[in-house]
């Protein structure tokens, strides 16, 4: 969500070029999996794109022919998250509408479930968003993932409740996001019993939450 104008920084930090062959994509993939190794033990301070390039195995010269600083690094490895959330909230967005409020829950339950499988998964990638916030430019970026979510999340309420305002939709959107990526991120560190259990106390909040703005019976 923005929060507020950031200052762009002069240095870019997208990717140089795009691997093409195998080989090139084998030696991206070393790189993205040494700065994100490095990440988790070193927070973003820490990181250098000479250590990425000694825990890739590779020369800094190699490095830089696609990566112009770990802030690229950083920003290539988040937008493989920013892809599989967006895809899954577009998804549930540009579904077919619920016919009721037990439809509705149903669903929703299991737009949760499809969620909680992605912080799972992705669990390795939570350091980067966190380290994201270090830099303005990165930001920037996050602020823009995170204000399309709550865009999508406040179409798809007003495809069920037509009469919902938009500024009422994107509050709830809001919310839900925050408190989302909160409890998720919490639950991806504890076993598979309270892990759960959390995700289901979210479920609560969240329909609690809803109920009274979808109008639905």
């Amino acid at each position: 969500m923005a929060r507020g104008r950031q200052e762009r920084s002069d240095t870019t930090i997208e990717p140089r070029r795009r691997p093409r062959q195998d080989r090139s994509r084998e030696m991206v993939e070393r790189i993205l999996e040494a700065g994100r190794s490095l990440l988790q033990e070193v927070g973003f301070k820490g990181l250098t794109t000479i250590a990425i390039g000694e825990r890739a195995g590779l020369s800094v010269g190699s490095l830089y022919q696609y990566f112009p600083n770990k802030e690229a690094v950083i920003l290539e490895l988040a937008r493989r998250w920013f892809s599989a959330f967006r895809a899954a909230v577009d998804a549930q967005r540009d579904g077919p509408p619920a016919r009721g409020w037990a439809e509705f829950e149903q669903g929703f339950r299991g737009f949760g479930d499809t969620l909680a499988g992605l912080y799972r998964d992705h669990a390795g990638l939570l350091p980067v968003l966190e380290a994201m916030q270090a830099n303005a430019e990165l930001r920037r970026i996050v602020q823009e993932h995170d204000a399309a979510i709550v865009a999508a999340q406040a179409d798809w309420f007003r495809r069920l409740n037509p009469a919902l305002d938009r500024e009422t939709a994107e509050r709830l959107g809001l919310v839900i996001l925050e408190t989302g990526h909160a409890g998720f991120a919490a639950a991806t560190v504890r076993p598979a019993p309270v892990r759960d259990r959390i995700k289901q106390d979210l479920d609560v909040m969240c329909l609690a939450l809803l109920r009274p703005y979808l109008a639905l019976t």
